[in-house]
């Protein structure tokens, strides 16, 4: 006795039919969503790798001390950054004080303010 199975593909009536078209849709969907979410991340991740900013190089101290406009008898009592400008505190042997503005990208002398009562 031997089962005989027959290879007759059952058709589904109308109301599994509509089911079955709205889950290959929804499936269809999210692929396409988590598709473009990974293509979209991924294309950040590499822009940012290739991305070059001419000012994002990190100066090393010579080129600092370079840069630095303080004259003889000055000496520097304070330094604070807002994380676009840095800002260098200058005293000078009269007690004036004086803030020199950098860019904080790339260091580049942005200005000076001066303080005209020598400090106490």
């Amino acid at each position: 006795m031997t089962n005989s199975v027959e290879d007759k593909d059952d058709e589904l009536n109308p109301a599994q039919a509509r089911i079955v078209r709205r889950m290959r849709l929804f499936v269809g969907i999210s692929t396409a969503t988590m598709a473009l979410g990974f293509l979209l991340v991924m294309s950040v991740i590499v822009w940012r790798l290739v991305k070059h900013e001419p000012g994002a190089a990190v100066a090393s101290g010579g080129e600092l001390r370079a840069v630095l406009p303080i004259g003889k008898g000055q000496r520097i009592t304070d330094t604070t950054s807002d994380g676009k400008s840095l800002f260098v505190t200058v005293e000078s042997d009269n007690g004036i004080q004086s803030i020199l503005v950098f860019d904080a990208g790339n260091l580049a002398y942005r200005g000076k303010i001066e303080s005209l009562t020598p400090a106490p």
